[in-house]
């Protein structure tokens, strides 16, 4: 295919060229269409970032309207949200941990009372440091011997041995001065997962509603967005409970950093990156 412009393209713009030397005025509306062409003659679409700019007063006051109103059914929903967690934290606990024992944590000015689990996870016995210590260094080992086209998962698994084997040494240190208690994470995660819940459509409201996208997509975006960390936050506050209890309080700081609060973080940027990859329903509108 050739890359040079349509002949019909190359005699407007010589056309255009010699306008200026007749003494002929330019049309705005070629000026315009021109600045739009490429180096091939075909158009170039504006991007999807810049269309917004044209009606900035009403898109920006259209998307705070969505965020505001996805925000406020959230708050009206909070103690029914904060009920369905706390049975699935216990109905899920319950059945790998038998013996779990619950207390209600205080209420706060937006969120309702959860359950927290009496883990009777503390510091690792010496055979549990030894365990996981010799398995830290076996990984932190074999990330040698791994091939350079996974360097991402070479560093990633080098950062989590390092974290763990900073928590090894701690607890060899002063294991009695460890200030974190193993339920308290599970609560702490729900808290996560439920002020997640709260800034997804404000987030959203300045990255993603203002651009040139139907309303079906900014709505579909937040429902799946929200769906997510409804269904995911509790199974994984009960899934890293259990990891604690059997490993002890030594596990904690790993699991803090790699499946805390830093996930749902990623989770936004994933959500994001995934809204911005749909199709565009209305082709037209690039033009």
């Amino acid at each position: 295919m050739s890359s040079s412009p349509s002949s019909a393209t190359t005699e407007r713009l010589t056309a255009l060229d010699a306008a200026p030397a007749a003494g002929a005025v330019v049309p705005a509306d070629d000026l315009g269409r021109l600045a739009q062409l490429g180096y091939r003659g075909t158009t170039i679409p504006r991007h999807r970032a810049v269309r917004w700019l044209d009606r900035v007063g009403i898109r920006t006051l259209n998307a705070f309207a969505l965020a505001a109103a996805v925000w406020l059914a959230l708050v009206a929903a909070m103690q029914p949200i904060a009920a369905l967690w706390g049975a699935t934290l216990k109905s899920v606990l319950v059945q790998c941990l038998p013996d779990m024992r619950f207390v209600s944590t205080a209420a706060g000015v937006l969120f309702a009372r959860v359950p927290e689990p009496r883990l009777d996870a503390g510091a690792p016995s010496p055979t549990q440091w030894l365990n996981i210590t010799a398995i830290t260094v076996a990984v932190l080992l074999a990330t040698a011997l791994l091939p350079r086209r996974l360097l991402p998962a070479i560093y990633l698994l080098r950062f989590a041995a390092l974290v763990q084997l900073s928590a090894c040494a701690y607890f060899v240190i002063a294991p009695a001065s460890y200030p974190y208690a193993g339920g308290a994470h599970a609560t702490t995660m729900l808290h996560c997962g439920w002020a997640s819940m709260l800034l997804l459509p404000w987030i959203l409201a300045f990255c993603y509603y203002p651009l040139d996208f139907g309303w079906w997509r900014r709505i579909a975006l937040t429902l799946v967005g929200e769906l997510y960390f409804f269904v995911v936050t509790p199974l994984l506050a009960a899934f890293e409970a259990v990891l604690i209890q059997h490993g002890s309080l030594l596990v904690h700081p790993l699991i803090y950093l790699l499946l805390g609060p830093p996930l749902f973080v990623f989770w936004f940027v994933c959500l994001y990156g995934w809204g911005m990859s749909w199709r565009d329903a209305r082709p037209g509108a690039r033009k």
